[in-house]
This record gives C-alpha cells, structure tokens and sequence, in this order.
C-alpha cells in the first residue's frame, strides 16, 4: 500500500463532478425532463420537470472548449427546475414546432423528455424562487427577448453560450442556504443572436421578416392552389420553408408572429391570393373547385 503523502493537502482534493463550476459554457442539447436530484446536489431528491442544458465547458470568454486529462472537451449537465412540487402540474411535452398549440403529453416517468412542456393545470405557474425562474430572470436581465423564453422550446438553447455564475438565494426552514445558477452574460444567444439591442432589433425588424416570407407565400400560393389548410399547417409549412431555404435563424420568431397577425394575414391576403378563414381557422388558397 503506497504511503498517503499530501492526502490531507486541499490543494489535492479532487473536484467534486456534481458541484457547479463557474465559467462559460456552450449549450449542445437541450430538453424538458422529468429527474430526480440526488442529495448534495443543491434539489431536493424528489422527481421534477426540468429544463436541463447538456453543455460544453469553454476558455475564458467562450473561445475554446476545456479540456480534461485526456485531453478531451469537459461536459456536463445542468439542471434547471420548475420546483419540488411541479411534477402535477407540468409535463415534458412533445410539440410539432415552438408554435404547436396541442403538444403531446409525454408522461411523469424518470428520465421522459421532450423538446417542450404540457401544462397540465393551465392556471399554474412555478413559484419565483425555482431554480428555472431565477435562471430565466437572470437571462432576462442579461438582455435576452422575453419572446423566447414565452416559446418553451427547448430547441432555442442549443448553440447558445453563456457565461455562468452561482447565486446565493435565502435560507430554507431548515438552515440550509439555497444557491442558484444564473446567466450573468450572453455571448451568443437564441439563433446565434448576441445581447445587444441594437442588433436584434436590425435583425428582427418587421421588414426583414416580410422579405424573408414573401417568396416562401408565393411559393405555397402555386403548390397549394385550390387547397385549404388548417392555419396550425401553414405555419408547419412556412416553418419547415425556412428552414430549407436556410433563412437566418434571428428570423424566425417575427416570421411567425406575422403568421399570428389575423391584420398582418388580411392586409397581405390579395398580394399572395389567399383568404383566411377565422372561423374555421384555416388557410385557402386560390379558388376552391365547387
């Protein structure tokens, strides 16, 4: 047995795999999943809905991945909770697109995820000191549009890196002091966009966004002549439009919001010779044979 040199030396200590680290990160995969925490972890070890970022650790400033002792790049997972008593409430939820307004209901199972939630009570919301709430606050801070966090899809995370820091919230009944981890700066955000207002509101300006559309209307217009489709099609169509005609991704989100216009939809109605049925909720084009 080898003699215990320097066993009781701090500076020796191996670094715990479940304590959070401060430093930048980049964001690989992102999902809803029902997990349970275990004890020393920061949760309490009940299962709960949570949004959880499978994550790349970076150099200063994000540059460059951290690299272990094999020289490999350190990931890690990082979980952000709706709260201990979230499970009745909300569940990991299967949706078509971030506008699917009937996501499938995927289940309270360990270990479930989806790219989105079901609320399942549509009167609930999480308490203001979940850990998901003091993230989401501290994104909001750091200059984030509340637009994407309103969309619940995972999807929008990944690519995104954040600078990331440990907060030290109130004490709980018994003593014991809770610690949050917050966005304290965005490098790149939800489509690539960075934090600077100047930027998105160039990037996500009405006029863009019209441009962006009016070949992927025209183009629908000639495929879908005679043809009436529910408006949730339509938008599933113009989405996966964008996403073939390789459209910046800053676009996508006033893109749809123009598609949610009922005004914006009946003013342009003739120019792409459509006509919205709001009653039925659906989308004609051309003249229907009789």
């Amino acid at each position: 047995m080898a003699r215990a040199t320097g066993l009781m030396d701090p500076a020796n200590a191996a670094k715990s795999a479940g304590l959070f680290q401060e430093g930048f990160v980049k964001v690989d995969q992102a999902c809803y999943r029902v997990h349970k925490g275990k004890a020393g972890e920061g949760e309490a070890p009940v299962p709960a809905t949570k949004l959880v970022w499978t994550c790349t650790r970076l150099t200063e400033g994000g540059a460059e991945p951290v690299l272990n002792e094999n020289d490999e790049p350190i990931t890690e997972e990082l979980f952000f909770s709706f709260g201990g008593k979230c499970l009745p409430f909300v569940h990991p939820g299967k949706g078509d697109s971030p506008d699917d307004d009937e996501p499938e209901d995927l289940g309270t199972a360990e270990g479930t995820q989806g790219n989105t939630i079901f609320l399942v009570a549509n009167d609930w919301t999480p308490n203001e000191k979940s850990g998901l709430m003091v993230m989401t606050k501290s994104l909001v801070k750091a200059g984030l549009s509340s637009e994407f966090l309103n969309r619940c899809w995972a999807p929008d995370w990944v690519g995104c890196i954040f600078e990331m820091k440990q907060h030290k919230g109130e004490k709980g009944s018994d003593g014991r002091e809770f610690t949050y981890k917050i966005v304290s700066k965005i490098v790149v955000g939800p489509g690539g966009g960075k934090k600077s207002k100047s930027a998105s509101a160039s990037s996500n300006g009405a006029g863009d966004a019209e441009a962006a559309l009016a070949p992927i209307l025209r183009q629908l217009s000639e495929e879908l002549d005679a043809q009436s489709i529910t408006r949730k099609a339509f938008m599933n169509r113009v989405r996966a439009a964008l996403d073939a005609n390789h459209v910046d991704a800053k676009l996508l989100v006033p893109v749809l919001s123009l598609l949610k216009d009922d005004k914006w939809l009946l003013e342009h109605a003739d120019t792409f010779d459509y006509k919205l049925d709001t009653k039925a909720n659906s989308i004609i084009f051309g003249s229907l044979p009789f």
